[in-house]
């Protein structure tokens, strides 16, 4: 190779560089970003005065020994009778096709889908519908689906019945809940 067409090639090569370095700088001047602000939650925590006596910490700890120990706080009763009386099945009917009817059939001989056909399902025994496969969990349950096991199971599901595989997150309202319990009535022979 010609010495001549090498020290072309290398100023081309170098001279590239100067250019491509220069105009990253003169990018940078012209367009200067704004310095981003620190990122993520900033949490303000208020600073508390340095405890100077360890005696005013140890006063206000209670020692819990096996007989002071204290119930876990018992769950608030609910009337249910009285939430049902307000149940109307119309209602029901289209909430339970808006929220249930993508997993759940509702007519007599339906065809179960990702959940069994629930036509009958109030009184009868939970894990009751053949030629379904229940989970272990609600296989496990057992006993009647009564208007307060319907209640629970409407409302939080996962919460009733630890291990249950339905997936959904449950009605939160106590209208919509006696609404569907009307509608699944309605829907017993």
């Amino acid at each position: 190779m010609d010495m001549l067409k090498l020290n072309k090639f290398v100023t081309g090569v170098v001279l590239a560089g100067v250019i491509a370095l220069f105009s990253g700088f003169s990018a940078d001047a012209v367009y200067s970003p704004e310095k981003e602000a620190k990122r993520g939650l900033q949490v303000q925590v208020a600073e508390k005065a340095p405890v100077t006596d360890l005696r005013s910490i140890i006063k206000g700890v209670e020692v819990a020994t096996a007989d002071t120990k204290k119930a876990p706080p018992a769950e608030a009763k609910i009337d249910i009778a009285a939430i049902l009386a307000t149940g109307d099945a119309a209602k029901g009917a289209k909430i339970a096709k808006k929220k249930c009817a993508s997993c759940h059939t509702f007519d007599k001989g339906g065809k179960n889908k990702i959940g069994p056909n629930l036509f009958g399902t109030v009184g009868k025994a939970k894990a009751q519908n053949e030629g379904f496969k229940y989970s272990k969990a609600i296989k496990k349950f057992g006993g009647d689906w009564d208007n307060e096991s319907l209640y629970k199971f409407l409302n939080k599901p996962k919460k009733f019945m630890k291990g249950t595989k339905m997936s959904f997150a449950g009605l939160k309202k106590d209208k919509d809940i006696a609404n569907v319990i009307s509608y699944l009535k309605q829907q017993s022979e």
